[in-house]
C-alpha cells in the first residue's frame, strides 16, 4: 500500500493521498489481475482495516458479476480508457456495493499494456435513493392521473394491499379496514371468478392486461367494472398489480339491451315474414307457434290471445301457449264476462297498455283482477292492446313466473305492440272480406321496416312493392323501380342472371332458397318463392335479399386458412415420406453390414473385408447426418426462414469450388469456369451455396469417367422484362435420359430415387431455386446424347 510520508517527492504517492481526502478509491492492477498498488479508500469502501496491505492480492475477487468484469475488461482494452462505469461489487463481509469506475491502460516506451490503473467511488446509496424515487413517481403518478377511477395494488397472492378509498366507498360502499389484506376474488361474482383468476394471472405473467368482471358491493349489489392492471416492482423488490377498474356498469346494460333489443327485432321480423302468404287454415298454429318463441325469449311462463266480443261485453281466450302444457287455462277462459276484468278493459280500450311489474302495482279498485291474479300467483303481468280500426278487437298477454316480481321492459313493450298488430292483422283477415286490403296494410309495414331488401314482383318479374331499405340502398325513389325489371334498372352483365331465376321461380313454383351471389366485393343471399293469389295459382314472386359481404369474408378467412393449413400438412406428409423412405435404406444398408461383419469376424482371413464394411456403415451415418440437413434446409425454404439479398455469385461459388475440390481429392477432378470476370450479384440468401454443392457432388457423384470434367459457364438473360444470371453446370458424367428429365424435379420421382442421394437433393436445389423466383431444367451435354453427360440449366433474378 502507498506510504503517505513526503520525503523524497513521489508524484504516485501524492496522487493517492489527495484522492484519500476526497474519497476516492485507487487501484492499480498487473496484465494478470494483481494488486500492484492502491490507497486507502480501497480499504475503506471494501471494508478492510486500513493498515491492511493488499498488494499483490487478486482484483477479480472483488467483482460481484463475472459477465460485468468482462464487458469492462473488453471496453478498457478496446479504447484504452474507461470512464464512470456503474457495476455491482462485493465487499469483505460479502455485501453488495455499487461503484462508478474510471480506469486507463499503462502502456511502457514500446507501446506495451504492462498495467491498468484508476479511481471509484461508492454510488450504493445514490443508486438506492434513485430506484426508490423511481417507483414512488410511478405510483404517484398512475394514482394521480387516476384519481376518478378505483385503485388498487393486489400482491401475487391476489390480496389487497392498498386502495383509494374515497373512490372505493362511493361505489362499493367498502372502508380500508374491511377490505386490506382480504383476497380480491371474494369480491368477484362467482360466474366471473375463473376469468378474474385468468386476469390477474395474466398481468403477473406478461406485466399488463385487462378485462371486465363483476364486483359485489357492501350492500351485495354487482357492478360491471372495465379493470386494467399493470405490473410494478416495489421498495422490497416484490412485484405487484396495480389495478385501475372503472365503472361500465351503464354501458354494460345499455349493450345488454341493444343486443336484446336487436334479437328481439330479428325473432319480431322473422314472425312477420312467417305471416306472409300464411293459408288462412294454418293461421291458429302459427299465432300459438309465435307466442311460444316470443314466450321463451321474454322468459314468460305463458302467453296468451283474448278477443274481445263486438260490444266489448265478453272476452274469449282464442291462442295460448305455457310452459307447462298441463297447466293449460284456455278451457276456462271461453266467452267469459269481460266486467270480471273491468279495470283492465277501460285501460286496453284507451289504447294503454296494462303493466304489472309487482302485485302491489294493481289498484286496489281492480278487485276482479287482484282477486285472479292472487288465486294463480302471479306477480307480474302485462297486456298490449290489439286494436283493429282504430276500436279494440282483443289483447296481448303475458306473465312473468308465479311469485316472482319483474320489470318490464319499454322498449320491449314497443316492440309486442308490432306483434299484436301483426296478430290482429291476421286474424282480421280471417275472418272478414277485406283481406286484400289488411294484407296490403301488414306488408306496407314490413317493407317500411325491415331490415332485409323485400319484394313483390309480377308474372312478368316488374316490381310491384319494395321495402324501403330495398330502394335506400339502390339510392332510388320507389316510383323509379315500381313497374320495372331487372334488366330496366340495371347494366344486363349483373341482371340477366336474377331475371332468369325470377322467371323460373314463377313458371316452376319451385322456391329459389338462400342463393347466394357475388359482384366481386359485395355477397348477397337471396330467397325467391312464388307468390300466390286468392285461387292459389301464382301471380308472381315474393323476395327477400339480405347482405351478407362481412359474414362471406369471414368464411373466406376460414377457407384461406384451412388452405393453408391443408398446404403446411401436404409439406408435413412430403418430407416425412422423405424421410422415412432415405432412412430405411441407411438402416437396411446399416443392419446388412453389421451381418455380415458378424459374419466375417469369425474368418481371420475376411478381416479386411470387414473393414470395408466398418466404412459403409461411418458412410451411412454421414448419408443420415447430411440428410437431416437436408430436411431441415427444405422446412426453412417453406417457411420463408431466409430472406433474398443481394449475393456476390462469383465469390459463393468459388468457395464451394474450393471446397469440392478438397473433398474430392481421392478423384481426378477438372473445374473450369467462363464468363465470371465481372463481380456479379443476384437475389439470393445463404443457401445458395447448398444449391451449388448439390449440382456439383451430383456430377462428380454420378461420373464414372476417370478425369470428372466439370465446366461451369455464367451469361446474361433477359425474360419477360426480368434480368437473370443464367448458369449453366455441364459434366462427362452418366447423364440423364429425357424420360428421366421430365419427371426429375417431381415429388414422387423425387421420393422413388431418393435413396441414391439424388432426388431430395434435387428437390432442396429446386425449392432453392424457387425460393428465388428463379427456374432450373436439364439437356444433354451433348445434343441428343444423353450420355455424353449433362447440362443443369439455373437462372437466378440479378441483384440491381
Amino acid at each position: 500500500m502507498a506510504s503517505t510520508r513526503k520525503e523524497n517527492y513521489n508524484p504516485e504517492e501524492y496522487l493517492l493521498n489527495t484522492l484519500n481526502d476526497l474519497d476516492i478509491g485507487f487501484v492499480k492492477v498487473s496484465n494478470d489481475g494483481i494488486i500492484l498498488n492502491h490507497n486507502l479508500t480501497f480499504n475503506k469502501i471494501f471494508g478492510f482495516d486500513p493498515e491492511i496491505n493488499l498488494i499483490d492480492t487478486k482484483v477479480l475477487d472483488y467483482w460481484l458479476n463475472s459477465e460485468e468484469r468482462n464487458k469492462f475488461r473488453e471496453i478498457l482494452y478496446k479504447n484504452g480508457i474507461v470512464k464512470k462505469f456503474v457495476t455491482s461489487a462485493k465487499k469483505i463481509d460479502g455485501k453488495k456495493i455499487v461503484l462508478e469506475l474510471t480506469f486507463k491502460l499503462n502502456k511502457n516506451s514500446n507501446g506495451e499494456i504492462i498495467s491498468s490503473e484508476g479511481t471509484f467511488i461508492d454510488v450504493t446509496e445514490h443508486i438506492e435513493n434513485e430506484q426508490k424515487l423511481k417507483d414512488s413517481e410511478e405510483k404517484y403518478h398512475l394514482i394521480s392521473e387516476n384519481a376518478n377511477d378505483m385503485i388498487s395494488i393486489l400482491n401475487e397472492k391476489f390480496e389487497i394491499e392498498y386502495f383509494n378509498e374515497n373512490t372505493y366507498q362511493k361505489l362499493l360502499g367498502y372502508s380500508k379496514d374491511e377490505v386490506i389484506g382480504n383476497l380480491s376474488l371474494k369480491y368477484i361474482h362467482p360466474d366471473d371468478i375463473e376469468h378474474a383468476t385468468r386476469l390477474f394471472k395474466e398481468i403477473f405473467k406478461s406485466g399488463e392486461a385487462q378485462g371486465d368482471i363483476r364486483v359485489k358491493n357492501k350492500f351485495g349489489r354487482y357492478f360491471w367494472l372495465e379493470a386494467k392492471g399493470k405490473t410494478f416492482i416495489d421498495k422490497n423488490g416484490k412485484k405487484k398489480n396495480l389495478m385501475i377498474s372503472r365503472d361500465i356498469t351503464e354501458r354494460k346494460k345499455a349493450e345488454e339491451e341493444i343486443k336484446s333489443r336487436y334479437e328481439f327485432e330479428r325473432l319480431i321480423s322473422l314472425i312477420s315474414i312467417d305471416f306472409i302468404n300464411i293459408l288462412n287454415e294454418n293461421l291458429n298454429d302459427l299465432i300459438n307457434l309465435a307466442l311460444k318463441k316470443i314466450g321463451q325469449f321474454i322468459n314468460a311462463v305463458r302467453c296468451s290471445i283474448f278477443i274481445y266480443s263486438e260490444d266489448l261485453t265478453r272476452v274469449t281466450n282464442t291462442n295460448e301457449w305455457c310452459i307447462d302444457p298441463n297447466d293449460s287455462q284456455i278451457a276456462l277462459l271461453q266467452n267469459i264476462p269481460s266486467e270480471n276484468f273491468g279495470y283492465y278493459l277501460k285501460l286496453l280500450k284507451e289504447k294503454k297498455n296494462v303493466i304489472i311489474n309487482r302485485f302491489d302495482d294493481i289498484p286496489l279498485e281492480a278487485s276482479g283482477e287482484r282477486e285472479w291474479i292472487q288465486e294463480y300467483g302471479f306477480r307480474s303481468l302485462m297486456f298490449v292492446p290489439m286494436v283493429y280500426k282504430d276500436k279494440l278487437f282483443g289483447t296481448l298477454g303475458f306473465y312473468g313466473e308465479i311469485n316472482v316480481e319483474r320489470e318490464w321492459v319499454k322498449d320491449l313493450i314497443d316492440l309486442l305492440k308490432i306483434l299484436a298488430n301483426i296478430f290482429v292483422n291476421s286474424i282480421v283477415s280471417k275472418q272478414s272480406e277485406e283481406l286484400l286490403y289488411h294484407e296490403r296494410d301488414l306488408i306496407r309495414t314490413l317493407l317500411d321496416n325491415h331490415p332485409d331488401f323485400i319484394y313483390f314482383k309480377d308474372s312478368n318479374a316488374r316490381y310491384q312493392h319494395i321495402s324501403k331499405n330495398f330502394s335506400d340502398y339502390f339510392e332510388r325513389g320507389i316510383e323509379e323501380i315500381i313497374g320495372k325489371t331487372d334488366l330496366e334498372l340495371f347494366p344486363r352483365e349483373i341482371a340477366n342472371q336474377p331475371h332468369s331465376e325470377d322467371l323460373n321461380v314463377i313458371k316452376t313454383g319451385i322456391p329459389l332458397i338462400n342463393k347466394e351471389d357475388t359482384d366481386g366485393e359485395t355477397w348477397v343471399l337471396s330467397t325467391k318463392m312464388p307468390w300466390l293469389g286468392k285461387d292459389g295459382n301464382i301471380k308472381g314472386l315474393f323476395g327477400i335479399s339480405r347482405d351478407i359481404t362481412e359474414r362471406k369474408k369471414i368464411e373466406l378467412k376460414l377457407k384461406e386458412s384451412e388452405l393453408k393449413y391443408k398446404a403446411a400438412y401436404n409439406k408435413a406428409e412430403f418430407y416425412k415420406d422423405i424421410f422415412t423412405h432415405d432412412i430405411n435404406n441407411i438402416l437396411s444398408n446399416i443392419q446388412t453390414s453389421i451381418e455380415l461383419s458378424a459374419m466375417y469376424l469369425k474368418d481371420p482371413n475376411r478381416i479386411p473385408d470387414v473393414e470395408e464394411l466398418y466404412e459403409v456403415i461411418r458412410e451411412q451415418f454421414k448419408k443420415s447426418s447430411s440428410l437431416v440437413s437436408t430436411i431441415r434446409k427444405l422446412s426453412q425454404i417453406d417457411e420463408a426462414v431466409s430472406l433474398v439479398k443481394p449475393v456476390e455469385l462469383n465469390d459463393v461459388l468459388k468457395k464451394e469450388i474450393d471446397f469440392i475440390l478438397n473433398s474430392h481429392q481421392t478423384r481426378d477432378v477438372n473445374i473450369r469456369t467462363q464468363g465470371f470476370e465481372q463481380i456479379i450479384s443476384v437475389n439470393a440468401n445463404d443457401l445458395l451455396i447448398d444449391l451449388f454443392q448439390n449440382l456439383l457432388n451430383n456430377a462428380i457423384k454420378y461420373n464414372d469417367s476417370q478425369i470428372v470434367e466439370i465446366y461451369i459457364k455464367m451469361s446474361k438473360e433477359k425474360k419477360n422484362k426480368n434480368d437473370y444470371i443464367k448458369l449453366e453446370f455441364s459434366d462427362n458424367g452418366i447423364g440423364i435420359s429425357d424420360k428421366r428429365k421430365d419427371t426429375l424435379f417431381e415429388k414422387d420421382y423425387s421420393k422413388e430415387i431418393s435413396s441414391k442421394g439424388l432426388g431430395i437433393g434435387l428437390t432442396l436445389v429446386k425449392k432453392i431455386v424457387e425460393s428465388y423466383k428463379g427456374e432450373i431444367w436439364i439437356e444433354d451435354r451433348i445434343t441428343g446424347d444423353y450420355r455424353q453427360g449433362a447440362n443443369f440449366i439455373v437462372l437466378i433474378p440479378e441483384a440491381v
